[in-house]
């Protein structure tokens, strides 16, 4: 096209020196416009604009390995981006799904991207690409998208888990078993605490640590079993008489006596559960499911205790500081976690079973090991 000027026409310069004036003029169509800089007594000149720029939009087209596949499979996607002027330079995201690549740079105009497994919807879902131009192709394209369509079906890749399990009897009601660093197996029964051993890959029932009468006519049971920081001993909430505990190795032997922290009179009938000692070893929290703390009116409380220990370790008196009331919330058990120094208590399995606090002794139960379904049933592993 002809490239045409259009005239302007200036008033003289009001003085005879150089001046210098600004006036907007609006381009039209095909024409350059030419623009008066300065003005003297006698000459005066005067520069072209060129018309502005038009950037393409150039085609993005997206053909992927598979218009259907699993979620089990990844996907290949190749992108092509063409124009009428010069090849397109640049890069190209994709995204999809739960997926979005980094940007790719095109070569020759194409880049290829895959998707990992996993990350597509299930469905149909969409492949959406951008193109960004470079510099170089900047002056002559608009960045660009292109979208295409995949089927994704959905395939379970979950492995096949068997399990397998022993039942062992207890000798009264079960409520909660821990595992000793040996292997032994300290199950709480509602008259004490039945002890298993490890015997040639399965457990052998051993004996029973049984509370004593006294203990026993004022309603203890043994609820929640823990190991105190070292393993020493070992604790456990009893019911009406309050909290006790017992030498580790004593009571793999049924040979302990343990030591009683009461949480109250027996008629205020505390109902402690559970024991969380401190990784010192000094203060024991006991969780008492329907005593009512001093100056509250709602049961459930929480004991905070005081230990004295004798000069092998083992716990052999305590002072009930006072009682936390929980507001009328039971507090059935409780895990102490240390935030600065982590607790020395060997690993134990804490899978609790709930019994009901009328459980009399002549009703055997079973306690299963290595069993999912322990969690849901009256046993425990």
């Amino acid at each position: 096209m002809m490239n045409r000027t259009a005239p302007v026409c200036m008033p003289h310069c009001a003085h005879a020196t150089a001046a210098f004036r600004a006036i907007t003029f609006i381009l039209l169509a095909g024409f350059s416009l030419s623009l008066l800089q300065g003005c003297s007594s006698s000459t005066a000149t005067s520069t072209t604009v060129p018309p502005p720029i038009q950037l393409q939009t150039p085609t993005v087209s997206i053909t992927p390995s598979a218009t259907s596949l699993t979620t089990a499979q990844s996907l290949s996607v190749a992108v092509a981006v063409s124009g009428s002027a010069t090849t397109p330079t640049g890069s190209i995201t994709l995204s999809s799904g739960n997926y979005g690549s980094f940007a790719t740079t095109l070569a020759n105009g194409t880049a290829t991207i895959t998707i990992p497994s996993g990350l597509l919807l299930v469905g149909s879902d969409s492949l959406n690409a951008t193109y960004t131009p470079n510099a170089a192709s900047a002056t002559a394209y608009k960045s660009a998208t292109g979208t295409a369509s995949v089927a994704v079906t959905l395939v379970s890749n979950a492995p096949t888990v068997t399990t397998s399990y022993v039942t062992y009897p207890t000798i009264s009601a079960p409520f909660q078993a821990i595992v000793s660093p040996s292997g032994t197996v300290f199950v709480g029964v509602a008259n004490g605490v039945q002890v298993f051993t490890p015997n040639n890959g399965v457990l052998k029932p051993t004996c029973v640590n049984t509370l004593s009468p006294t203990l026993l006519s004022e309603g203890g049971d043994v609820s929640e079993l823990s190991y105190l920081p070292g393993g020493t001993d070992i604790a456990a909430g009893i019911g009406s008489p309050g909290a006790i505990f017992y030498n580790a190795a004593a009571l793999q032997t049924c040979t302990a006596t343990g030591y009683v922290s009461s949480q109250g009179t027996i008629a205020s009938d505390q109902g402690s559960q559970a024991v969380a000692v401190t990784p010192d070893g000094k203060f024991a929290f006991v969780s008492n499911e329907y005593g009512v703390a001093a100056g509250a009116t709602t049961e459930g409380n929480i004991g905070v205790v005081s230990l004295q220990y004798d000069s092998n370790g083992n716990v052999n008196g305590g002072t009930l500081l006072g009682q936390i009331s929980t507001g009328g919330t039971a507090i059935a058990g409780m895990i102490l976690r240390p935030t600065a120094h982590g607790s020395t208590s060997p690993a134990r399995s804490r899978l609790p079973v709930h019994r009901d606090r009328e459980a009399t002794q002549s009703s055997p139960e079973q306690v299963a090991c290595n069993r999912p379904e322990a969690q849901a049933t009256s046993t425990v592993c």
